[in-house]
């Protein structure tokens, strides 16, 4: 009589083997999506601090265009140059040299009629304007200073404007918080003089 032995077979090894390979790849797959969607949270977040930057660079230089417009020496607010600058290169300017910009106008997101609007921000550019990250590889924020309008152009499932990826948040200008306040102050007004 022969002895039966105890133990794993080949198939049973194989067979854990081959259940073993199937968990290491789905937490992979699961792993990268959860790291890609990291990373395009991260840059809507990056489009939308550059986006208020812009917005608050763009106001204190309007203050200091109409202060010196307007030559009064009285009730004058002190800016420092850095902080009422105008960062980055013309689209324009870069349209024909740099290789990034080329293969995102050929894209048609920007209209050639709107170069002048749209400023390239450059890595020095984001630091000038206190920022503190950099652009990502290959990819570059360009924004418009007129309409708060930021750009990314690697894009995010073919969107490249930060209106089209974040629809649901508008970051006002400090203009149009002004304007909210003061309705708000006279609503208030009105409230306790009734």
């Amino acid at each position: 009589m022969m002895k039966r032995e105890d133990g794993i077979t080949l198939t049973q090894v194989l067979i854990l083997l081959v259940i073993i390979l199937i968990i290491c790849a789905v937490s992979t797959y699961i792993f990268n999506q959860h790291m890609k969607a990291e990373g395009e949270t991260d840059i809507k977040a990056n489009m939308l601090v550059i986006q208020g930057k812009c917005n608050v660079s763009k106001e204190k230089a309007d203050i200091v265009s109409t202060q010196e417009q307007s030559n009064t020496t009285g009730n004058k607010v002190e800016i420092a140059e850095e902080e009422s600058r105008i960062y980055g290169k013309k689209i324009s300017e870069l349209k024909d040299s740099d290789e990034i910009v080329k293969a995102f106008l050929a894209l048609n997101i920007i209209k050639e009629d709107e170069y002048e609007s749209f400023y390239v921000l450059s890595d020095s550019d984001l630091e000038g304007l206190k920022i503190d990250f950099v652009n990502e590889k290959g990819a570059y924020y360009i924004v418009n200073y007129e309409s708060g309008e930021v750009i990314y152009t690697g894009g995010i499932e073919g969107k490249y404007k930060v209106s089209e990826m974040v629809n649901d948040v508008k970051i006002n200008t400090v203009q149009e918080v002004k304007e909210e306040e003061s309705s708000q102050d006279e609503t208030k007004a009105g409230e306790t003089t009734e």
